[in-house]
């Protein structure tokens, strides 16, 4: 097995950039939501975009703990040359992707409402925050099964799709903001409606070109079952743990600051916070990049590969940092604006 710094540095930069942009796009998508909102509708719109964030962000951790924890398996068991075990794993994380994410559409049309009230603390803002979640648990399927194809066609190297996926998520969000919020007149719930199906229409993409011939990941109903559903959660806990934890720091800033600041004061956090999320495409987008390889190297005891990929991370990892924090500081006045 090649495990040379040219060779790793090669597969490792070429997957960087798709796989960041993918945690970017989620960031992006609430950017385009929150912008339409605010001009068609109002601040107090804007603000509860951003009280909304964090559940989209715990649905964003179910779909990261069963993709996540799959893709590292399957790269384990690739690397072991056990293809069959590789695609069960794949097939497991779709079966209970698909009945995980009907059960929490049907839990979370049943409780919109107390949820809602949670999110928005019971302030004027939950009418809007109502209509917003109940659009995002009634399309709630699709989000959480569409970081299968995205986990699965990195796996498989192949970064121009998962490019094509996230212009697909950013670019029909965008278009269908301007048809449901100004064309139909749809509000909060339109904002909402835009978001899911572009996830799914992104998704129908990523499940498309893993059906292509070449794929090691075709669908095949015989292989579907929840065998190995134990290993996945375990592997797939580290990432999903990180992102429940952003959910919980999002909501208790969020109850801070509406609290002391109000609706006014909420806005002017959503914009801000948008900002600040926009770093996750670095901090998730580094690691994730070289999960699958790590699995390899890991499952065949190659200590030395990992060690150069550790190190191609932290090059990587402080390079964008600084990049990132530059344009920042070259740039304030512009943001601010």
């Amino acid at each position: 097995m090649l495990r040379d710094d040219h060779f790793l540095r090669r597969e490792y930069g070429r997957t960087l950039i798709p796989v960041m942009f993918s945690v970017l796009a989620g960031t992006i998508n609430t950017l385009i939501d929150s912008a339409f909102v605010a001009q068609r509708i109002g601040n107090d719109a804007l603000a509860a975009v951003n009280m909304c964030g964090p559940l989209y962000q715990v649905i964003c951790t179910l779909g990261s703990l069963l993709a996540g924890g799959a893709s590292i398996l399957s790269s384990r068991e690739a690397g072991r040359d056990e293809m069959e075990k590789s695609r069960g794993y794949y097939h497991t994380a779709l079966l209970l992707g698909s009945a995980f994410g009907a059960a929490a559409t049907a839990a979370g049309l049943w409780l919109c409402g107390p949820v809602s009230a949670l999110l928005s603390q019971g302030s004027g803002l939950t009418g809007y925050v109502y209509d917003y979640c109940f659009a995002t648990f009634a399309g709630l399927i699709p989000v959480v099964i569409a970081y299968i194809p995205l986990y699965y066609l990195q796996l498989e190297g192949k970064g121009k799709e998962i490019m094509i996926m996230m212009g697909i998520v950013i670019g029909v969000d965008f278009v269908l903001d301007a048809v449901f919020l100004y064309g139909l007149d749809l509000g909060m719930g339109g904002a909402a409606a835009a978001s899911v199906l572009s996830m799914a229409a992104s998704c129908v993409y990523g499940f498309f070109m893993l059906q292509r011939e070449h794929s090691a990941y075709r669908f095949d109903a015989r292989l579907l079952g929840i065998r190995g559903w134990r290993e996945i959660i375990k592997y797939g806990s580290p990432v999903a743990v990180g992102n429940f934890l952003d959910a919980l720091r999002l909501f208790l800033l969020n109850s801070l600051i509406l609290r002391a600041l109000g609706a006014e004061g909420a806005a002017v956090w959503a914009v801000l916070n948008s900002l600040s999320e926009l770093s996750l495409c670095i901090s998730s987008g580094v690691p994730q990049a070289a999960g699958p390889m790590i699995a390899v190297f890991h499952s065949v005891r190659e200590n030395s590969g990992i060690r150069i990929l550790m190190r191609l991370q932290m090059r990587a990892g402080l390079a964008l940092t600084s990049a990132y924090v530059l344009a920042l500081l070259l740039f304030s006045r512009g943001i601010q604006a």
